[in-house]
């Protein structure tokens, strides 16, 4: 990616993915993924996503879908997930982080 010169960031990249096949793959937002990881499976997730990275956003994901399965929530996909963690964490973001709001750069995140 680095050398298509695309800015794609790590929901661009992981969206595919995830919507492809959601029991295996994550949709990851940087911002709440680097606010999930202390609470469940502590690991750096770097700026721009790479494979590495992206495993240990997986595993970020694993073990909060066991967190919740233990809770005596059942999600059906890592996408249900992926909404628990954004929910939990929204509170914790600025307000131009969260999203649909504009960023610097005048773009939307999503």
């Amino acid at each position: 990616l680095d050398r298509l010169n695309l800015p794609l960031g790590w929901l661009g990249t992981t969206a595919p993915l995830a919507f492809t096949d959601p029991q295996r793959h994550m949709l990851v937002r940087r911002e709440t993924a680097r606010l999930q990881a202390p609470l469940v499976y502590p690991c750096a997730i770097p700026t721009r996503p790479t494979p590495q990275a992206y495993r240990e956003a997986r595993r970020i994901g694993g073990r909060t879908r066991e967190e919740l399965i233990a809770a005596g929530l059942h999600p059906t996909s890592l996408l249900d997930v992926h909404v628990f963690i954004e929910h939990v964490h929204r509170a914790s973001l600025r307000p131009s982080r969260q999203l649909g709001q504009r960023s610097a750069d005048g773009y939307r995140r999503f």
